[in-house]
């Protein structure tokens, strides 16, 4: 029988950022279940993040991993992701959100959040 695969952690800063600059999906889901927030939070803001782990991170306990999801700018792919964030119950998820020059001002209208 197989043991249960532990999610994989960067054991320094470099391999954090080598993995960063082209993650494989694998690779950003393995990092996306690392107990240190910093790493989920570093990996939500980056750019070539795949959205379905921007999505997975957008749920996340840390405000700042949530943060980082709504300030990555490939969020827009996910509206419903989006408007989750927007709703956000902390507001510097929510500032984050506002300050992303990528998502539409349509979708952080007061009226865009009833769709939700």
């Amino acid at each position: 029988m197989h043991e249960p695969r532990k999610p994989w952690t960067p054991q320094t800063r470099r391999d954090l950022r080598e993995v960063l600059a082209h993650p494989s999906h694998e690779r950003a889901v393995q990092l996306a279940g690392s107990r240190n927030a910093l790493v989920r939070a570093t990996l939500a803001a980056a750019h070539e993040t795949p959205i379905g782990v921007l999505i997975h991170l957008s749920t996340d306990d840390h405000t700042a991993v949530r943060a980082a999801v709504a300030g990555n700018a490939a969020v827009v792919t996910s509206v419903s992701t989006v408007r989750r964030l927007a709703a956000d119950s902390d507001r510097t998820v929510r500032d984050a959100l506002r300050a992303n020059p990528a998502v539409p001002s349509a979708l952080l209208a007061p009226g865009a959040l009833a769709l939700v």
